[in-house]
């Protein structure tokens, strides 16, 4: 016996003790790497014939044991590989693990985790375990055992020694008392009072402030399973007084009411044997709520092997697969791995042609759930289940307004892969994936009530320092918390917050519970594909998600825009108004679809009546830059005087005006001069803007003196006018090269530019306002240099630049001459000019500083660092992602047309819209009409998904009509809520062979309802980055839509031969242009060249289509009906087939979602 006894100093089998779980996964042994359980053997001690009753207490034994199941409660199967070893060699299998009831004779005992092996034929007690698990002592006599409290040293069990064993007898009990042993609770009955709690647990032998921190930390992991809060108390994580004591096994009421489910799914404990090997995943929803930005689904994507889960929110279903490919982008890029299989169901989402494509092309095998079996799929089916009770528990709990379940669910998921799992080895998913424990420390109660700080840079020395919001998750990209404010419906995000984790005081706002929501009363909210009318599409949710870098945040971190609050103000409105942002960037709004809604009573931002148009009210840029953010977030702010008399009165514009006339002076710009007689004299007028640095803070106030050029006479004081003006084709063209290869983009101002071109003809002008010598009536400007405002000032200095960079070594693009191109040897220069504004890109940093160099050494320039604002586009370039929007551009539209406060819609025009010259009654003004319309054509250099509905309010401005003014207001009002949208360009996976060039083309034949001409559409892509597109009337009748369609084709193949020699020019490789048409017959017309009946009358210059098929610089192909994307170019659509299109041109959405109307 003694030779095999286990605590013998030279047994060599000698191990670590295992901790067991329900579901019976054993660790590795360090003693002989074997999963196995040592233990002492009975088979050679000698003791009394055993009852079943009795239950032996050994020093030996690594856990409980017993071999009758009768004596275990909560059963579990056990699927590993452990086993029991005796002392004498022999191995006995484990079948089951549970829970064991002894009654004794003045109370009764529960023993947790306790093991089943049929073959053993005694009840054993290991004492190491008792003690470890209750922080208890054992006290042997000569004659009994006595098992105490270790801190009150108070018995609450006895044993009598039987032979060389000590033993615990059962007999009935006396009272309902129990102990409960492991991780469990234990009392008397002299001491059974129970403690209340809002998550009842029970705790009969600690004070009230361990059972708070027990709570506190139930609530903390988002209402986990004990067992979970037991392994991280085994593994030292958290504190052991966060240890749940109940006996009853009583789960909180918000548990109970939210987690309770008809039947469990099975366990599934198959894993990859590497990460990402085989990816699982599902989609939930439509929710019976919008989420605050307008979600309605989520996807899950789990890695088999690690168990670990992300979570993406989405409005659309058909939005999974583009969110496919940036999570297998994110898996390429963050881990070098590749997934090889996708397991899935057989739904829409997942079997359309592009998903399939793009599994092909990445060698991953698709497995498919068998329908009506979503147990083939039971990993993710059962990871909703646990998502959403964690989240409604977290919600219900706290009382947690309902819009906010994105914010849930997004906790829930984080806090899910912080949790150990039996299934791997008691680990938790982001240790199996990473190799290291994510951080707990910063865990706190969602929905509790927390105090954000504001930067003293940010307010006033009266206002608060901290708002009171309410904790609702972590930041993703940001080391911070998510908080959400109740007063202004913003989440705000920060590291400076006080948690109050025991209150949850909610007198802000009354929750918002799906009873008492009512969005509206379509029976479509509970269809699987609904089409929502005041639904528009895409959410910052949807590019939310957690991500294992997310978790590991570290005690000492900074604050992530600490440096940015410390920006220099130019004054003192400015550095008023910016308290609301703080670093807490993300921007919402909570959507309410009914008539009465919150919005009418949703308190507006402080200080509101300084901002004709706050821009963080309607555009929320989540998916951008932290850079960008705060750029956005300071654009804007102050306005622009528009007259003398308004600038004068502040001392910014008065100091700017001072600088213009010194350096107008400087110049030598005009002298004096008494006003002549029978000569023009133009007026002048000042013209005020604002300079912002690349951060969004104010750089400078800059006035200029423009001339009122249009009371100019021809032939007398101007003549030849035309100036190069660089094509918006080309710059979408350069800026998309530089995303591809990775360039920076430079921008510079060229300062008084105009002022560098000299007058050929005699020019007199008035005094400027409010800076004249003598009487302005006697006394005028006659004019040396070029002003801004004169016809021929923009030709002189293009005249004057184009001849000093070309002697620096750069030639002018034949086919754009604003561009300049500098090419020597492995040398590559790109230089783009738009009037003043100069913008640099290129493979060489050192030349485009000479660059910059020898242009200040000729002309007074200044630097404005990354290109970030260039023609009313706002540029955002993070990572290898550059977005093109006009969001201030358009919110200052919305403004002067009086539409700031529209409802939102979901299509820019109405299905199969086609406006007629002779519909409803001539509008009162025409002037505004074309005044807006005007603004619209401009806005579609980043807004490709509006050209057709702005093409067709264009065909009226000679006489426009009421009708015609309707269809230009619901223009707006899709602009209302979709502000922040505009195009995204990326790089192309394989450039090395040449530019891939795609052309889609499509014609609406017979669109045109008075002059029965069709309407031609079509855009070009270089690789993924949309750079050029087209909405027209077709200048003749068409007399079949094959002619349509090939006179389209005509067009777009036109296009597509400037874009390829520009490329070209520039000196980049191009492969075959593929050219997508959706008409067999004009597609068979481009490839034979052949003259009949009905295509005889085509103008000749159309069939230049079939000459660069036969140069095989073009490849006609047809592309489903479906699939065509210009057909967004051509006609009216429904909202649904429009925003499944308009995700085709990869734009990117950063609107907050907003109310609106059909």
């Amino acid at each position: 016996m003694k030779a095999q006894c286990w605590f013998n100093p030279q047994n060599k089998n000698k191990g670590v003790r295992h901790d067991y779980k329900q579901g019976g996964q054993s660790s590795k042994s360090t003693a002989e790497d074997m999963q196995q359980l040592l233990m002492t053997a009975f088979s050679k001690m000698t003791i009394k014939q055993n009852e079943q009753g009795e239950w032996f207490l050994d020093s030996g034994a690594a856990t409980h044991v017993t071999g009758n199941a009768g004596k275990l409660t909560n059963l579990f199967p056990h699927y590993g590989r452990s086993c029991i070893i005796t002392g004498d060699g022999k191995s006995h299998p484990i079948t089951h693990i549970g829970n064991a009831h002894i009654p004794l004779s003045s109370s009764s005992l529960s023993l947790s985790n306790v093991v089943l092996a049929p073959n053993i034929k005694k009840n054993i007690i290991s004492i190491s375990k008792l003690i470890d698990d209750t922080s208890s002592s054992v006290e042997f006599t000569p004659s009994s055992v006595y098992v105490k409290d270790l801190q009150t040293k108070k018995m609450f069990a006895r044993g009598e020694r039987q032979g060389n064993m000590y033993v615990l007898k059962e007999c009935l009990p006396k009272d309902s008392s129990t102990f409960d042993i492991g991780l469990k609770t234990f009392s008397l009955s002299h001491n059974a009072s129970s403690v209340p709690s809002s998550c009842h647990f029970q705790s009969k032998v600690r004070g009230p402030n361990q059972f708070l921190e027990s709570d506190l930390w139930h609530r903390r992991l988002g209402h986990c399973g004990r067992h979970f809060i037991e392994k991280l108390v085994t593994d030292s994580l958290i504190p052991r007084s966060s240890l749940p004591l109940t006996s009853s096994v009583k789960k909180c009421s918000s548990c109970r009411l939210c987690k309770s489910h008809v039947l469990p799914f099975h366990n599934i404990n198959q894993r990859a044997s590497k990460p990402f090997e085989t990816i699982f995943s599902d989609i939930w929803g439509p929710a019976p709520i919008d989420s605050m930005s307008g979600s309605r689904y989520y996807v899950l994507f789990i890695d088999s092997y690690s168990r670990f889960t992300w979570i993406y929110f989405m409005k659309h279903k058909s939005e999974v697969p583009h969110i496919f490919r940036n999570f297998y982008a994110m898996i390429q890029t963050k881990f070098s791995s590749n997934v090889v299989h996708f397991q899935c169901d057989g739904r829409g989402e997942y079997s359309s042609l592009d998903f399939i494509e793009f599994l092909r092309e990445k060698g991953i095998t698709r497995q498919i759930s068998c329908p009506y079996t979503p147990q083939q799929n039971g990993v993710v089916e059962r990871k909703h289940r646990h998502i959403v009770e964690s989240a409604m528990s977290m919600m219900h709990d706290t009382n947690v307004p309902i819009s906010l379940w994105t914010e849930a669910f997004h906790t829930a998921v984080y806090i899910i892969n912080c949790l150990p799992m039996t299934l791997l080895m008691s680990k938790s998913p982001y240790f199996t994936l990473l190799g290291k424990q994510p951080d707990y420390k910063n865990l706190k109660v969602f929905g509790c009530v927390c105090y954000v700080h504001v930067d003293a840079a940010l307010r006033n020395k009266f206002e608060d320092k901290a708002i009171q919001c309410r904790f609702v998750g972590y930041a993703d990209e940001y080391k911070g918390f998510r908080c959400y404010d109740p007063t202004t419906k913003r989440i705000k995000i920060s590291r400076n917050v006080i948690f109050d984790e025991h209150s949850f005081d909610n007198t802000n706002e009354m929750p918002m519970t799906i009873e008492s929501y009512n969005p509206w009363t379509s029976t479509q909210l509970f269809n699987a594909d609904p089409v929502i009318e005041n639904d528009v599409p895409q959410s910052e949710d949807s590019e939310r998600a957690i991500q294992p870098s997310d978790m590991a945040q570290s005690e000492n971190q900074e604050d992530p825009t600490q440096s940015s609050s410390h920006h220099e103000n130019n004054n003192e409105e400015q550095s008023n108004d910016a308290h609301r942002y703080s670093g807490l960037i993300y921007s919402r709004r909570l959507r309410d679809r009914d008539a009465h809604s919150e919005e009418d009573n949703m308190p507006y931002l402080r200080r509101s009546q300084r901002i004709r148009h706050p821009i963080h009210r309607w555009v929320s840029y989540d998916s951008l830059s932290l850079d960008f953010q705060l750029f956005m977030a300071k654009v804007g702010k102050e306005e622009e005087p528009t007259s003398f008399d308004q600038a004068s009165k502040s001392h910014h514009w008065r100091k700017a005006m001072k600088e213009e006339m010194d350096a107008l002076h400087e110049y030598g710009t005009w002298e004096i001069v008494p006003r002549p007689h029978e000569k023009n004299v133009v007026g002048s007028k000042w013209v005020y803007k604002i300079k912002y640095k690349p951060d969004g803070s104010i750089e400078r106030h800059k006035a200029r003196i423009v001339a009122k050029g249009f009371t100019q006479q021809y032939g007398e004081d101007y003549d030849e006018t035309f100036s190069p003006v660089i094509k918006m084709g080309t710059i979408r063209v350069i800026i998309s090269l530089a995303v591809e290869y990775g360039w920076r983009l430079h921008q510079m101002d060229v300062k008084n530019a105009f002022l560098h071109g000299d007058l050929r003809e005699e020019v007199y002008m008035e005094q400027p306002p409010g800076y004249t010598k003598g009487d302005s009536h006697a006394w005028v400007c006659k004019l040396r240099k070029s002003i801004y405002g004169l016809k021929q000032a923009s030709r002189s200095w293009f005249d004057s630049f184009s001849c000093k960079i070309q002697e620096c070594g750069f030639r002018r693009c034949p086919l754009d001459h604003s561009l300049f191109i500098y090419r020597k040897e492995n040398i590559f220069t790109l230089l783009l000019i738009y009037v003043d504004d100069i913008v640099f890109t290129g493979n060489s940093e050192k030349h485009i500083e000479e660059a910059k160099v020898l242009m200040m050494q000729n002309f007074k320039m200044k630097e404005l660092g990354d290109l970030r604002f260039f023609l009313g586009v706002e540029i955002d370039r993070h990572n290898n992602r550059l977005t093109l929007t006009q969001q201030k551009y358009t919110l200052d539209l919305l403004k002067k047309s009086g539409m700031s406060d529209c409802k939102p819609v979901g299509t820019p025009s109405v299905l199969n819209q086609r406006l007629s010259a002779q519909d409803g009654e001539l509008y009162e003004d025409p002037t505004q009409y074309r005044s807006i319309v005007g603004a619209l054509q401009y806005l579609t250099f980043t807004r490709p998904d509006i050209i057709y509905a702005v093409n067709q309010v264009s065909q009226f401005m000679h006489a426009p009509r009421d009708t015609h003014m309707d269809a230009v207001k619901r223009i707006l009002r899709y602009l209302k809520g979709t502000a922040g949208d505009g195009l995204v360009y990326g790089k192309s996976e394989n450039i090395t062979t040449g530019h891939q060039l795609m052309t889609f083309t499509d014609a609406d034949w017979a669109g045109d309802p008075d002059q029965r001409k069709s309407i031609s559409g079509f855009c070009i892509f270089i690789g993924r980055n949309l750079v050029s597109w087209s909405c027209r009337k077709q200048k003749a009748v068409a007399r079949s839509s094959t002619e349509a369609e090939y006179r389209c084709m005509a067009a777009g193949t036109a296009e597509v031969t400037w874009v390829r020699h520009l490329l070209e020019d520039i000196g980049e490789k191009i492969k075959t242009s593929m050219l997508m048409c959706d008409n067999q017959s004009a597609i068979n017309i481009a490839f034979n060249p052949v003259q009949h009946g009905r295509t005889k009358h085509i103008e000749i210059d159309q069939h230049f289509v079939r000459q660069k098929v036969e140069d095989k610089e073009i490849q006609p192909i047809y592309v489903r009906t479906d699939e065509q994307v210009a057909d967004l170019f051509t006609k009216g659509l429904t909202k649904e087939r429009f925003w499944f299109l308009k995700g085709k041109l990869y734009m990117v959405q950063n609107h907050a979602q907003l109310e609106g109307g059909c």
